[in-house]
């Protein structure tokens, strides 16, 4: 309405009055708004040579009834009754022909009218469209299920929902002008701190569960987001946060963490206690082996004990680890060739171990039937591979292949008798050895290279 504003203060400190019109014209044309000049009787004696008003052209020595419908005549005529100022200049607005008008009214002094007018439709509808968004944001804010707030830039509250006061207990009078920092259990919490300094920083989103205190100081976890709200230049505005009760969530994860470490407990338990009572049982072994004489019957209860300890040393494995259901087989192949030596009274010195299984790492349901494959393998390699007295060299690697696991098994003794055959062997162990492997669903694959070689495909 600028155009206005600059006619009305020309005419008034200017000494070009209505006797030069034209020089008034001169004046009007550098402006895009329409006009007409009204004689004192309403007579139309001029008019911009462009007037575009759908419905309306201006007649000279017309009244203005004559130039528009009766209906819309008497309806401006209506307004400007309603907005006269007598000798002053005044405007109206007017829905026009599905128009939006402004009029603006000037006095003259020769007790002529100056009226221009502008089509304000685009701005007016831009207006409305504008009214209805703040109208549903508005709506959308208050009757929000979850708690929502305008925030400044240091976090005090600007504008809270009712779901929000609902939340924490305050009435909206009690949050506004306050900081959000004042209703947190812990304001000062590093991790928190570290968050808000980078949103500070960067503006991105910020979402974190926090610990509020509401009115009857309890404790609800809340789920904050918070958002920037910029202008049409990146200038930021306000904050926007949202605030969603995760309470219950929070309780229910937190019971379920205790079950779980309640569980894990009792499987350690259990783990430490299948140790206990296996090493009960290899103890009976051992007093037991004290009151035999018979060399053969005595190594049938060692290469026994030897079994029950590598099922022992899986246990005991397990219940260190902080994993509860998986091995990590180069400590525990470790363990098994020491205590394998100790059982078998081989001199420890007399056994090389080329061990390269850094990343073979099994569950409990393949580990124990590969445990006691190793224990039969390794035991036989250490009693028959070579003289009591003689260093034997044992290689057991890991290797993948097509997706397959491959573990590898080689010593530097006389190798495998010519004819040998696993399924059609008579000793307890190897059996045990044919009957596991079958058992993962794995191959075993046997020869002689330097010494005995296996390969246990799984």
């Amino acid at each position: 309405m600028a155009s206005f504003f600059i006619i009305t203060k020309i005419m008034e400190n200017s000494k070009i009055f209505i006797e030069n019109r034209e020089e008034l014209k001169k004046v009007l044309a550098y402006f895009q708004d329409y006009y007409f000049f009204l004689d004192k009787n309403g007579i139309i004696i001029d008019a911009s040579p462009n007037f575009s008003i759908h419905g309306f052209v201006p007649i000279v020595n017309k009244t203005i009834k004559d130039c528009i419908p009766i209906l819309d005549y008497y309806k401006i005529k209506s307004e400007y009754k309603r907005n006269f100022i007598e000798n002053l200049d005044f405007s109206f607005e007017i829905d026009f022909y599905n128009q939006r008008l402004f009029i603006k009214i000037i006095p003259l002094k020769n007790e002529e009218t100056l009226c221009i007018v502008r089509d304000i439709t685009d701005k007016f509808q831009s207006q409305r469209v504008i009214e209805a968004s703040e109208s549903e944001y508005k709506s959308l804010f208050f009757n929000a299920p979850n708690g929502i707030a305008q925030l400044t830039q240091n976090f005090i509250f600007q504008q809270v929902n009712p779901a929000l006061c609902k939340l924490l207990g305050y009435s909206a009078d009690e949050l506004i002008g306050k900081s959000i920092f004042n209703f947190l259990l812990d304001s000062k919490d590093e991790i928190f701190i570290h968050f808000i300094s980078q949103f500070l920083s960067s503006h991105d989103p910020f979402e974190m569960d926090l610990p509020f205190l509401n009115k009857q100081n309890e404790t609800l976890y809340i789920n904050l987001k918070i958002n920037t709200v910029s202008n049409s230049v990146g200038v930021t505005q306000y904050l926007l946060a949202y605030f969603v009760d995760v309470t219950t969530t929070k309780l229910n994860q937190q019971l379920m963490q205790n079950a779980l470490k309640e569980k894990e407990s009792l499987i350690k338990e259990i783990h430490h206690r299948v140790k206990n009572n296996l090493q009960v049982i290899s103890s009976l072994l051992s007093l037991q082996m004290s009151y035999i004489q018979n060399k053969e019957t005595l190594n049938t209860f060692k290469i026994t004990q030897s079994r029950v300890h590598s099922i022992a040393l899986l246990h005991d494995q397990l219940y260190k680890s902080n994993s509860l259901n998986q091995v990590l087989m180069n400590n525990y192949i470790k363990l098994l060739v020491n205590n394998l030596i100790q059982t078998l009274r081989k001199p420890k010195h007399l056994v090389q171990l080329n061990l390269s299984v850094e990343y073979l790492i099994l569950d409990i349901q393949l580990a124990s039937p590969i445990a006691i494959i190793l224990n039969e393998l390794i035991s036989n390699a250490l009693k028959h591979a070579k003289s009591q007295d003689e260093v034997i060299e044992l290689t057991i690697e890991y290797k993948t292949h097509e997706n397959q696991s491959i573990l590898y098994l080689k010593d530097d003794g006389i190798g495998l008798p010519q004819d040998f055959d696993i399924n059609k062997v008579k000793s307890l162990g190897l059996s045990l050895v044919n009957i596991l492997t079958k058992q993962i669903n794995g191959r075993l694959i046997y020869y002689n290279q330097n010494g005995a070689n296996f390969e246990l495909i799984f």
